[in-house]
C-alpha cells in the first residue's frame, strides 16, 4: 500500500523522482552518520570512511551537500532566494563537519543534516491536489514560490 498522490495503488513520476533523488542523496552522504561515533567504531573494529580517509571524508561533505542543494533547487524550481537559502544551509552544515571535529559538534552537525531540506524534500514542494481543499500558504511557501498545499485524504485501509 502506498500513501502518495491521488491513487494509492501506484507512484507517479514525481514520487518516483523523489524516491530516486532521496536515495542518491543518502547514498552520497551516508558517511555523515559515522563522524559522531568514530571513536566507538574504532574500538569495535569497524571500517568506515571517517576512519579510513578522515580528511577526505570530512572534506567531501561540503561540496556534496552544496552540489545536491543546487541540483535539487533546479529540480524543485525554487526561486533564487530559495536556492540561496538552501545552498547556504548546506554550506553551513558542510563547514561544521569540516571545521568542528569533536563528538559533540559532529552530533549537532548530523542533527542539522537530518533536519535539512536535503533529507526532507517535501519542505519545498507541494503535494498533488486530490480533494481540492486549499490551505493558506505559509510564509516559507510564498518565499520559495511553492504552490499552495492541498489537503489530501488517503485510503489507508483501516
Amino acid at each position: 500500500m502506498l500513501i502518495e498522490g491521488c491513487d494509492a495503488s501506484h507512484m507517479d513520476a514525481v514520487a518516483c523522482l523523489s524516491v530516486a533523488l532521496s536515495t542518491a542523496v543518502f547514498a552520497t552522504t551516508i558517511h555523515t552518520q559515522d563522524f559522531k561515533d568514530e571513536e566507538g567504531d574504532r574500538l569495535i573494529g569497524r571500517v568506515t570512511l571517517p576512519i579510513v580517509f578522515p580528511k577526505a571524508g570530512r572534506a567531501s561533505v561540503l561540496p556534496i551537500l552544496v552540489m545536491w542543494s543546487i541540483a535539487l533547487s533546479f529540480v524543485w524550481q525554487l526561486t533564487w532566494v530559495g536556492t540561496i537559502l538552501f545552498a547556504s544551509f548546506a554550506l553551513f552544515i558542510g563547514l561544521r563537519f569540516y571545521f568542528l571535529r569533536n563528538t559533540g559538534a559532529d552530533q549537532t552537525s548530523f542533527l542539522l543534516y537530518n533536519v535539512s531540506p536535503l533529507t526532507h524534500p517535501y519542505i519545498f514542494h507541494a503535494l498533488k491536489p486530490c480533494s481540492g481543499v486549499v490551505i493558506n500558504r505559509p510564509f516559507t511557501s510564498r518565499l520559495l514560490a511553492v504552490p499552495p498545499v492541498n489537503i489530501i485524504s488517503y485510503d489507508v485501509g483501516i
